[in-house]
């Protein structure tokens, strides 16, 4: 595996796109929120404010954050990776020079599971470094109660990626590729969501394979949605996220899914 994830890394280093969409990815991160931070308010929405940054909201806080960071700069780089090979051959000169069509694919796999892994450190490094300067008080139990959203977290990114290079494996081209999985994640499967399954069933409406993967990490304010549909009449059976039970069998069953289809793909295509 290790002469894998090194193959794939010596190609996406020296391309210009994956270096500069790391470095916005990093230095976006933490600055998002140190400009919430500094958001002025007054008395009772700064104190509201400021516990989006104490132990242990700062994760899930920083989390959601990172969900929108992930969907626009993981999933492009990882879309990115199938297009340039395509584009610059080195898809067929990998086959050509020894590496079977199941290996080419499992190097994808592997490296966006390592950058993934990298990322979720990065994640829990600022939300620790946020949470460390601004909790009053901090006990063990506030970080360990923050343990399960750093897998779910992972899993987001993970999800995110591999639907990027199963996006720029059927398209081959970069400009469409993008095009596709912008357009698919911002407005068609949210357009069928809440434009046609809401009138059918609105219960159901949700376990759709990129709201699955954002529902990971969404917003956190489930309590107080939760609270607002017990109060309006007619919204008990409309939930606005998955719980996170929900969200990590549902992603996990999406991205065997996708793999699936990577694997599919490139077995049936002409090189």
């Amino acid at each position: 595996m290790g002469h894998l994830i090194k193959l794939e890394w010596l190609k996406m280093k020296n391309y210009t796109a994956f270096r500069v969409l790391s470095f916005l990815f990093a230095i976006t991160f933490p600055l998002l929120l140190i400009a919430g931070k500094r958001i002025e308010a007054g008395d009772q929405a700064q104190t509201f404010i400021d516990s989006f940054y104490s132990f242990p909201t700062v994760f899930e806080i920083l989390g959601y954050v990172g969900n929108w960071l992930a969907f626009f700069f993981l999933g492009f780089m990882a879309l990115l990776s199938v297009t340039n090979d395509y584009a610059n051959r080195t898809l067929r000169q990998n086959i050509i020079t020894g590496l079977s069509r199941k290996e080419f694919i499992l190097s994808k796999l592997l490296f966006i599971a390592v950058v993934c892994g990298v990322v979720t450190l990065y994640y829990i490094l600022i939300g620790s470094a946020f949470g460390f300067f601004n909790t009053a008080k901090i006990y063990p139990s506030d970080f360990a109660e923050s343990i399960p959203i750093f897998g779910r977290f992972y899993l987001m990114c993970f999800g995110y990626c591999v639907f990027g290079l199963l996006i720029g494996m059927l398209v081959k081209k970069t400009g469409l590729g993008l095009f596709l999985y912008f357009a698919y994640t911002m407005f068609v499967e949210r357009g069928i969501r809440l434009g046609l399954h809401s009138q059918i069933h609105r219960g159901s409406m949700n376990y759709y394979p990129l709201n699955s993967i954002s529902d990971l990490v969404p917003l956190p304010i489930q309590d107080k949605t939760d609270m607002i549909k017990g109060q309006v009449d007619g919204m008990e059976e409309l939930s606005f996220f998955l719980t996170s039970t929900e969200a990590v069998i549902f992603s996990t069953i999406y991205i065997a899914i996708f793999i699936f289809l990577l694997f599919f793909i490139i077995k049936r295509r002409d090189l």
